[in-house]
């Protein structure tokens, strides 16, 4: 396989094609993030350096027990070393080399000599997530100056590549033989001397795993320049998934790494780990991923999809430290329970968050982003719930003890389908809302409590008789805010088929709302009336007459067209008595 190079000079980065350096011959390359790049150099001569473009990253992580592949040889890498260094770069202690990668927001890939060829080097220490994330970003403002620099443009990525200009986290062509920040382990390096193999870590936004060494995982260097990579039976693993459907002992990966998948979609089983640091869907990730298989504990890390596919995790999860659920680019989808072990889940990002499991414990449960997070099982955490940001969705039979309180410009929508949902005492704060909408026959929301405050918003949705959303407190209703009632289809007076309960109370019901609007078949604004406690109005006249109006006492809304005087003595002597109280209350009010 041919290499691709750039040579450095004092001032001048020169980009090199398939043709040797000592052909005169130049060309741009097209490079993309992910590739791997082997660098050169003098520690004596720091402005003689030259590095390699060996492909991509994925030549690694999906290497298989007993692999080994190579890069270059006496008529490319070789003559090219050659070229810089001399005739005897190979036995020049003074020549170092080192490997590093990068893929936007993903991890950095980086070289670490063993000490023993044949022995595992020690592993890097651990960074923070704040530190490693820099680090990531850092190696890939390196790697976008080679991809985007050009023959004729390139003197100023030149200099900051050999480590002229100032910046931090630079692969080290100059003075300082390693990543320069003190974010990098102190006394690290990249490098090492050419006699020495060199294994490869990942550098997640959390963490850093070995991803060759064990003395079977190496790159090597010979002395016609040809760089060899061995994988092995005695493989550590690694932490990413660059291919379809699989099992994940393929790549070996141990515990308390952090998943990271980064290919082509498909089915993933576990049965190869019982806990993680974290899952992450890189935005390399171009198709959904289904996680199944085995139960696993999950830490800090969490779970983050940054492609804009759906990513679902089928398994069940045991939250072994507070963590978030990003939806970031893209939906994720739990179809496992979630025991979260006393830590509280915070959900984020601006796509939407379906946990379809039963979740338990008594951690919490928070909103954080502005996209959709839907409940659809029997749980029985019994944390606080707190929605500062986005919806959160009772989206069927829903059972948890966890008292929910719901932030400005968020909203508790209930109930989506599947039946009665059950929740601790709601809280409603300034302008925050309570939506109970696309119901389904008993689609009840039940709570211990409500309270709803001045400045807050609530809405029912009703679309028939038998088909409307509805509010069954065990305690005490605190009325307060705007109520809009959302009717669909057109009742007449017969067989009830006006009257909605849309809410009620085990306990007392008082305050009153701000506001009654009424949306959709029938329109308009009702008005309150004191000496009964209602609200109502009277719109129309003729056959396009209707009477609404809600009891706060009660939380009954009656919707009826208002009959003809004909019409009205066919309703019967109980109806007619009604109707005619209805108008009375109206005007006595």
């Amino acid at each position: 396989m041919k290499t691709k190079t750039k040579k450095f000079s004092t001032a001048l980065l020169a980009l090199v094609g398939l043709t040797l350096l000592s052909s005169g011959a130049q060309a741009d390359q097209v490079l993309t993030s992910g590739d791997v790049f082997v660098g050169f150099r003098s520690t004596t001569s720091p402005n003689n350096a030259v590095l390699f473009n060996v492909g991509s990253v994925s030549l690694f992580t999906n290497s298989v027990n007993f692999s080994n592949f190579s890069f270059g040889g006496s008529g490319t890498t070789g003559a090219d070393l050659v070229n810089q260094f001399g005739s005897g770069w190979y036995t020049d202690s003074t020549v170092t080399w080192g490997i590093f990668s990068a893929l936007t927001g993903s991890y950095a890939l980086a070289s670490k000599a063993e000490s023993v060829n044949g022995t595992q080097s020690s592993p890097y220490a651990a960074l923070n997530t704040a530190k490693t994330g820099n680090l990531i970003t850092g190696m890939n403002t390196v790697q976008n100056n080679y991809i985007t620099s050009t023959a004729a443009t390139n003197t100023a990525n030149a200099a900051y590549q050999q480590g002229v200009a100032s910046g931090t986290y630079y692969f080290a062509m100059n003075l300082n033989p390693d990543f320069t920040s003190t974010a990098w382990p102190s006394g690290s390096s990249i490098e090492g001397s050419l006699s020495q193999n060199l294994d490869l870590y990942y550098f997640t936004p959390a963490s850093v795993q070995v991803l060759g060494g064990g003395g079977g995982n190496s790159l090597t260097i010979n002395s016609n320049g040809v760089i060899s990579y061995f994988a092995s039976a005695t493989n550590s693993g690694t932490n990413v998934w660059s291919t379809n459907s699989g099992n994940l002992s393929t790549i070996g990966i141990t515990n308390s790494q952090n998943l990271i998948f980064a290919g082509s979609g498909g089915l993933v089983t576990n049965n190869q780990v019982s806990s993680l640091s974290g899952i992450t869907f890189s935005n390399t990730a171009s198709a959904s991923y289904t996680l199944s298989g085995s139960n696993i504990a999950i830490g800090a890390s969490g779970v983050v999809n940054n492609s804009t596919n759906t990513q679902n995790v089928a398994t069940d999860l045991t939250l072994s430290a507070p963590q978030t659920f990003n939806a970031a680019s893209g939906n994720l989808f739990f179809g496992g329970a979630i025991t979260n072990g006393g830590n509280t889940l915070n959900i984020a990002g601006a796509n939407n968050t379906a946990l379809a499991g039963a979740i338990s414990g008594v951690g919490g449960l928070t909103m954080a982003g502005s996209g959709t997070t839907s409940l659809g099982a029997v749980s029985t955490f019994s944390g606080n719930t707190l929605v500062s940001s986005g919806t959160l969705l009772i989206a069927g039979y829903g059972n948890t003890n966890s008292a929910v309180t719901v932030g400005s410009s968020s909203v508790l929508n209930g109930v989506n389908a599947g039946g009665p949902a059950t929740l601790g005492a709601v809280t409603v704060t300034n302008g925050g809302s309570l939506a109970l909408s696309n119901a389904v026959t008993d689609g009840t929301l039940y709570v211990k409590s409500l309270s709803l405050a001045s400045n807050s918003l609530s809405s029912f949705d009703i679309k028939s008789t038998n088909n409307y959303s509805s509010l069954n407190a065990s305690g005490n209703i605190a009325l307060g805010g705007a109520l809009t009632l959302a009717i669909q289809g057109l009742y007449n007076n017969t067989n009830n088929q006006g009257l909605f309960q849309v809410y009620t109370s085990g306990g007392a019901i008082t305050g009153n709302f701000s506001s009654v609007n009424i949306t959709g078949s029938y329109a308009g604004t009702l008005a309150y009336y004191s000496n009964n406690n209602t609200w109502q109005l009277w719109s129309g006249s003729g056959t396009n007459s209707f009477y609404a109006g809600i009891n706060l006492n009660s939380g009954l809304v009656t919707v009826i067209p208002e009959p003809s005087s004909y019409a009205l003595f066919a309703l019967g002597s109980i109806a007619c008595l009604a109707f005619i109280s209805l108008r009375r209350n109206k005007f006595q009010a």
